[in-house]
């Protein structure tokens, strides 16, 4: 926060170059095309929406993927950059892996286990950062139907969850 008072956590992702701020500016799109402090960046940033804090019961973290988008997409790449690393997850023995990511925020720390991972075009059953239990139920749920894995996490409404969203 020392940097620019708009870094609202940290998103740390283990066997991945992910390990970013991310950021909360004063629009959807203020990070979109804009490095941390603020300057144009084809990359952008990893960023929320402006209604997301520390009580969000679903925090979703955007970020762009330039590089890593084929059909059998690359693990660890150095070159890539924001969430291009996300797309390993694909992978069945990566995820298994790495079943853990790290966020922090400015006022706690989090350790998130993933029951879900995989592609989706619908992007309105995850949008929404603070839903009812019934929607958040339904975020679940379908993340799961949409999985490319079992993770076998035991997830309910009464959680908080972190959404990690990319293009591919």
């Amino acid at each position: 926060r020392t940097v620019n008072s708009d870094v609202i956590g940290w998103l740390q992702i283990p066997n991945t170059n992910i390990d970013y701020p991310v950021m909360q500016g004063y629009s959807l799109y203020t990070y979109m095309s804009a490095d941390i402090y603020g300057n144009y960046d084809y990359d952008g940033s990893l960023w929320v929406d402006t209604d997301v804090n520390d009580w969000s019961n679903n925090t979703v973290i955007f970020g762009h993927n330039w590089t890593n988008y084929s059909s059998n997409p690359a693990i660890g790449r150095p070159g890539d950059v924001m969430f291009a690393q996300l797309t390993a997850f694909q992978h069945d023995s990566f995820a298994r892996q790495n079943p853990y990511f790290y966020y922090s925020t400015t006022s706690q720390n989090y350790v998130a286990q993933i029951f879900a991972a995989g592609y989706t075009t619908d992007l309105n059953f995850y949008l929404w950062t603070n839903t009812s239990a019934s929607t958040l139920s339904n975020i679940i749920s379908r993340g799961r139907s949409l999985s490319l894995h079992d993770y076998d996490v035991s997830v309910s409404s009464s959680d908080r969850i972190v959404t990690l969203s990319t293009c591919t």
